[in-house]
């Protein structure tokens, strides 16, 4: 049972995997790697972040605004999985528990712990064997996603495993110093997105380094929308890069709520 709970996406596995990048970006320098080294990077960081939480896990695997063909599917999950955010359900779970009790004392990710909230080991963890939620958009996950969540981190590190027998530069620039970097950019934008605490904001700041998400107060208040720019002036960035991957978008106009 100890060995399971160690597989299964964990807050403190996340926590080092976090606090690694300091190393990587060390050992990324130290290597004295070629100028595409650091492009290709920034490419993985662009896939991990952008497509990886804001698309995969936030608006596809949370709310499901949108839907996908299998392939693009699989391939919106190896961007979540390999981004080390955690499993579709690790990641869907505390977040629409989120959307119903926002920055309360039951909120698993608000900023009710304080800027130290910007480290996952200070979120609520979650089981997903606990009776933690019950939606329609969870048992679809559970359904269809389990597996990944049940073998996580034996499914990134084979992958890993795989990158370092390719090249010890493929494994730190394409996966531990992109991946590494952007829980530090979805953490920062957790707590930015919720500061000052008690309400969500529309905070443009990540925007700049997180590939959109900035209208977050828009997004609390139709979360099953896909284009959070509701107001004149506005403009959401990753509704647009998602028109690049969906089959069709769902569009509920009820504020509060979502494709649960």
């Amino acid at each position: 049972m100890m060995l399971k709970r160690w597989i299964e996406p964990n807050k403190y596995l996340i926590t080092v995997m976090q606090l690694l990048f300091p190393v990587a970006v060390y050992l990324a320098v130290s290597s004295s790697a070629e100028w595409y080294w650091w492009a290709l990077s920034f490419v993985f960081y662009f896939l991990y972040c952008a497509v990886g939480n804001n698309l995969a896990m936030h608006r596809y695997f949370c709310h499901r605004q949108f839907e996908l063909s299998r392939p693009m599917e699989l391939f919106f999950l190896w961007c979540s999985t390999m981004s080390t955010l955690g499993s579709p359900l690790s990641y869907a779970i505390p977040h629409l528990i989120h959307h119903k009790n926002p920055d309360s004392d039951v909120d698993p990710h608000g900023p009710s712990a304080g800027i130290k909230s910007i480290l996952y080991c200070f979120h609520r963890h979650l089981h997903v064997n606990e009776k933690t939620i019950i939606s329609k958009r969870i048992a679809e996950l559970v359904r269809k996603y389990c597996w990944v969540h049940r073998n996580y981190w034996y499914i990134v590190l084979a992958q890993v495993a795989v990158m370092c027998l390719i090249d010890y530069k493929v494994m730190l620039f394409c996966w531990l110093l992109p991946a590494s970097f952007t829980l530090w950019a979805v953490g920062i934008a957790i707590y930015l997105q919720h500061w000052p605490k008690g309400s969500a904001s529309n905070n443009k700041l990540y925007g700049w380094y997180g590939w959109g998400e900035g209208l977050h107060l828009n997004h609390h208040l139709m979360p099953g929308t896909s284009d959070t720019a509701i107001n004149p002036g506005e403009f959401d960035y990753t509704h647009w890069l998602a028109k690049l991957f969906a089959k069709k978008f769902y569009e509920p106009q009820t504020p509060g709520h979502s494709n649960q």
